[in-house]
């Protein structure tokens, strides 16, 4: 079952491209119950995708392994991908034996393989939520979720994008909606703020004044140049005036 936390998961959102996240996301479902997946591109095409046409599969599981959403282990001589985090949001009947993409045979307790690769402080024991969550500090006003956005590492990155825009009133206008539609202010803002931003338009006025200076800062780069550029002396200039004296009366001028 997918846990509605993806929706905000940070690494997921980090994936490049959506059709990463698609396919990340498509691909819970085909985990076996120790939360593995096979490595062979075309097993995972042929289970995830199979309708896709010409699903950039390779692409997308490197960038989803860089991310540390998956990590490619080893149980009984064979390798799988394992999703990390995966008994955080899943909970398995234990009483009868995991159904598993090995053809081996398998117990609960045999998990410790993939476990001791992992991490061993990630899993108390199997199936036990052990690693706790990360605690996101509740946003209590506005002007701390314009603190985290303008804090946040992707903020730069958005700005970038998206250009001559208030931000300010941009968040402020994002909070309200926030707080009338969904009685509360966004968990995970900057997320929030990069949805939002994408359906603004640039502000006229502050584009045209960016526009402005951009002209005049190459205006005033071009004036530096022309003075920085050395005079012809004398000798040049009769040089210049004799070669346009001989070409005049070449052709008849």
């Amino acid at each position: 079952m997918l846990s509605k936390a993806i929706s905000i998961s940070e690494k997921v959102d980090d994936l490049k491209t959506a059709e990463a996240k698609l396919f990340y996301t498509w691909a819970i479902v085909h985990t076996d119950d120790f939360g593995l997946l096979p490595v062979s591109f075309k097993k995972l095409r042929a289970v995830v995708c199979p309708l896709w046409e010409k699903p950039k599969v390779e692409d997308w599981v490197k960038d989803i392994v860089e991310r540390r959403l998956w990590q490619v282990v080893k149980f009984h001589d064979e390798n799988f991908h394992y999703v990390l985090n995966f008994f955080e949001h899943q909970t398995l009947r234990k009483d009868i034996n995991p159904k598993l993409w090995s053809n081996k045979d398998a117990k609960w307790d045999d998990f410790a393989q993939i476990r001791n690769q992992v991490d061993g402080n990630l899993f108390a024991a199997i199936g036990q939520k052990s690693e706790a969550p990360p605690q996101r500090k509740s946003v209590g006003s506005v002007d701390e979720v314009k603190k985290e956005i303008y804090a946040h590492k992707r903020f730069k990155e958005l700005e970038k994008k998206y250009p001559h825009r208030n931000y300010g009133e941009v968040i402020e206008d994002m909070c309200e909606w926030w707080q009338i539609k969904k009685k509360r202010l966004p968990t995970v803002p900057i997320l929030a703020f990069k949805n939002w931003l994408s359906k603004t338009k640039p502000d006229e006025l502050m584009a045209g004044e960016a526009d402005k200076e951009e002209r005049t800062r190459k205006t005033d780069d071009y004036i530096k140049k022309v003075a920085k550029t050395p005079k012809p002396s004398r000798k040049t200039l009769d040089k210049l005036k004799e070669g346009k004296d001989r070409l005049i009366k070449r052709i008849g001028i």
